[in-house]
């Protein structure tokens, strides 16, 4: 590059930026200008490749964003390089301070420079070469201290570039016609902005100069019931309004007060106030108006901004009526009525408060409606709805219950809603109802049925069959009918409910029952019981038993009769094999010789059989000795006797003794044997068999005393046969001795006798051996 340039070289400069400063001159107002500048500097830098940039001084980047179009040179390069734009180049503190200086900054040839890491090492440097780039030269676009932006400008080798002069007076060109695009744009954003907050404000807005019309918004024209501005434009507010104004001073129509207002506004008083107007289609409506003093040079306009109040106005009276009528409906409402505030302090109480909740409205005006509440638990409670309810929750019907003032225990009834002032929410409205009364009717009506319901579910599921009857004057209906009584009678319940009992077959056993029980039923009004027997179509037989209750009927107009109808059947056939089983067994003790009688453990003597009969009346007691305690027959029973009885019921053994027993004058002897009778390993009875040995005990007697007598005479004979023998040898031995002439003959006789003797003796063994055997057996000849 050359360094010096010739005076005509710097006239030919400046006025090539003299043509550019024309061409930027005739550049369309709101368009960006950033390529046209580039576009400009190729042509003060022919064969250069520009590149325009945004600085971002915060950020310290120089922003490439475009390039110029004189035959996309520029881009091809930027293309070359693999480089997208936007680029963001770091700037160091050198290169800042340059570009804030005004000066041109001037880059060594290697693209490294500015494209930083961007590739690997050597990439940018040999696309340079390749490409013949000497060096890049940054003009910064700087006016007084703003920054708006710079190019880059990649210059090829060989090419001379223009003095930094004329590149700092053509930045200094491009900032101009960059800060002049800003400033275009700044108010085309206000204008518009301005054109959009004119036309869509939901108020009428009128700009006035003189007290007259020059310019009014859509809203404006709608308001006014004009058909365009140009309808409203040159008129004063005085066309604009009634004759008079309804709160004005008298005697000064509305033309001349709207001019004094006007007046006052352009000397600086501002405020707003109410004016009544009259459209120009005749409308009558009240507004709220706001006059602004404007400055435009020296000139002095009115900014007036109208709204409609009349609904308000009309809104602002029906809520002054609204209120009027809901006091008089609560000062007249039988329930209580309570408002309070965000904080729950009541700010109206109704007098019914009184009657609800027994607090007069002055006792709690002013108060929390939470210190109406003894319990903090309640007190939470409460200030919880509270906020529920300020914060959207609409309570409708919820109960609770409340202790008045009196102590006494109320069910109340809240219906609650928040309250709105100034749009808003500024507290909370509850309707509160005593509902005590409705409460425990409503108990009582649950009551009722529940006790319906366990009435049904009794009715339904009972086990015994059940008929509902109800008898009026002429006729008996039933009314109900269970499953049971279906299975009893053979009849479906949907055969028989709602039948009238009259049309039912007379010849049908039930129907029999059903009409002698009405008949009892309704003429004494007593419970009745009778037992019938009931044939099946099967031919299947059932004993029934028929109880019947008669239920007045609370109308007056009837009677209801309840049946319970049970099954007997197992019942009757149980006590049929009872009553069988019970005449066998009295058969079988009848047939006994020997008197028995049965007792329980209280020794109640419950079965006696013939024979016991016989032997009660033999021995004077005549009558049935059945029921009656076993003292009362045998009034001598000892405690040892009691005892042996009580024993077998306790241990169930059995007991066989011999007894003297006296009954009445009359002594026995006799046997009494005491048998457990056992049920399911229990001893429920004993029966007490007697047999009288009385005549056996005498023989036994006199046996004793044939064998004692025997035994004396063994005796007796034994010592005879002693005293026989004895003498008889003496005799026969004197005999001998004295050589008797008759020895033979004494001899014989002798022998004869001790034969006898003999035979005595063996006869007496034979007796001991019997004697053996009785005192073996019979216990006897041991004394």
């Amino acid at each position: 590059m050359t360094d010096s340039h010739s005076k005509q070289e710097y006239d030919g400069y400046f006025a090539l930026i003299s043509d550019i400063a024309a061409h930027f001159l005739d550049f369309p107002s709101g368009e960006y200008p950033g390529q046209l500048i580039v576009r400009c500097l190729t042509k003060l830098c022919p064969g250069c490749y520009p590149i325009y940039s945004r600085i971002d001084l915060k950020k310290r980047f120089l922003i490439m964003e475009g390039v110029g179009n004189a035959d996309d040179v520029t881009e091809a390069v930027m293309e070359s390089l693999n480089i997208k734009l936007p680029y963001q180049m770091p700037l160091d503190d050198a290169r800042l301070s340059c570009i804030r200086s005004a000066e041109v900054i001037h880059l060594p040839g290697d693209i490294n420079e500015i494209f930083v890491g961007t590739r690997e090492p050597g990439f940018c440097t040999r696309v340079s070469d390749e490409m013949g780039i000497e060096e890049i030269v940054v003009v910064p676009y700087l006016r007084g201290d703003t920054c708006y932006g710079a190019s880059p400008v990649i210059c090829p080798k060989g090419f001379v570039l223009p003095p930094d002069e004329v590149l700092i007076a053509f930045g200094r060109l491009a900032a101009g016609i960059l800060r002049r695009h800003e400033a275009e744009a700044a108010l085309k954003e206000n204008k518009d902005k301005y054109q959009a907050l004119f036309t869509a404000s939901v108020d009428a807005v009128l700009f006035l100069k003189d007290g007259r019309i020059i310019d009014a918004n859509p809203k404006a024209v709608e308001l006014y019931g004009a058909e365009s501005v140009e309808n409203l434009v040159d008129l004063t507010p005085g066309h604009l309004s009634p004759g008079h104004q309804p709160d004005g001073l008298e005697g000064i129509d509305s033309r001349s007060l709207a001019r004094e207002v006007i007046r006052e506004a352009e000397e600086g008083n501002i405020f707003p106030f109410e004016w009544a107007c009259r459209g120009l289609n005749g409308r009558f409506f009240d507004a709220d108006i706001s006059l602004s003093r404007v400055f435009i040079g020296s000139e002095v306009y009115l900014y007036a901004v109208v709204r409609d109040i009349s609904e308000r106005k009309r809104s602002d009276a029906a809520i002054l009526a609204s209120e009027e009528r809901f006091r008089q409906v609560a000062e007249s409402s039988f329930n209580a009525i309570v408002t309070c505030d965000t904080k729950g302090f009541i700010t109206y109480a109704s007098p019914s408060v009184a009657r609800v909740l027994g607090f007069t409205p002055s006792e709690i005006s002013g108060t929390c409606f939470t210190k109406l509440y003894a319990d903090t638990e309640d007190q939470e409670q409460a200030m919880a709805l509270l906020h529920s309810v300020l914060e959207g929750e609409v309570i409708n019907g919820r109960q609770f219950i409340f202790t008045g003032s009196n102590g006494q225990t109320l069910h109340l009834s809240i219906n609650a809603n928040r309250m709105y002032g100034n749009g808003r929410v500024n507290g909370a409205m509850a309707i509160i109802q005593d509902i005590s009364d409705a409460y425990r009717a409503r108990e009582a009506e649950n009551e009722v049925q529940f006790k319906n319901y366990l009435f049904t579910a009794g009715f339904e599921n009972n086990p015994l069959g059940m008929v509902l009857l109800y008898l009026s004057s002429d006729c008996t209906r039933i009314v109900e009918w269970n499953p049971e009584m279906e299975i009893l009678s053979g009849w479906r319940k949907d055969e028989v409910v709602g039948t009238m009992v009259e049309d039912l077959s007379p010849d049908d056993a039930p129907v029999e029952a059903l009409a002698i029980l009405i008949g009892r039923t309704q003429s004494t009004g007593e419970p009745q019981t009778i037992r019938t027997e009931c044939h099946l179509d099967g031919g299947e037989s059932r004993n029934l038993k028929w109880d019947s209750a008669a239920i007045a009927d609370p109308r007056g107009k009837g009677l209801y009769v309840m049946l319970i109808v049970r099954d007997e059947t197992e019942r009757v056939r149980f006590e049929a094999e009872i009553t069988e089983s019970q005449e066998r067994y009295r058969n079988m003790t009848d047939a006994i010789a020997e008197p028995m009688l049965t007792i329980d453990p209280d020794l109640t003597v419950v079965l006696v059989n013939r024979a016991f009969r016989l032997f009660y009346e033999g021995i004077g007691f005549p009558g049935d000795a059945t029921g009656k305690l076993l003292p009362e027959l045998y009034p001598a029973l000892t405690k040892g006797e009691s005892a042996s009885i009580h024993r077998v019921f306790e241990k169930g053994v059995l007991i066989k003794d011999t007894k003297f027993l006296v009954l009445g004058s009359v002594p026995i002897r006799a046997e009494v044997t005491l048998v457990p009778v056992f049920r399911r390993g229990v001893v429920v009875q004993a029966v007490i068999l007697l047999r009288d040995i009385t005549a056996e005990y005498d023989v036994e007697v006199l046996k004793k005393e044939a064998f004692v007598q025997i035994e004396r005479n063994m005796e007796q004979l034994a010592i005879l046969n002693d005293h026989i023998r004895n003498p008889l040898q003496g005799i026969l031995g004197i005999c001998e001795l004295e050589g008797m002439q008759n020895l033979p003959l004494i001899r014989s006789q002798v022998e004869e006798i001790d034969h006898l003797i003999k035979r005595l003796d063996c006869g007496y063994i034979e007796s001991e051996k019997v004697r053996d055997f009785l005192r073996k057996h019979y216990g006897v000849l041991d004394c």
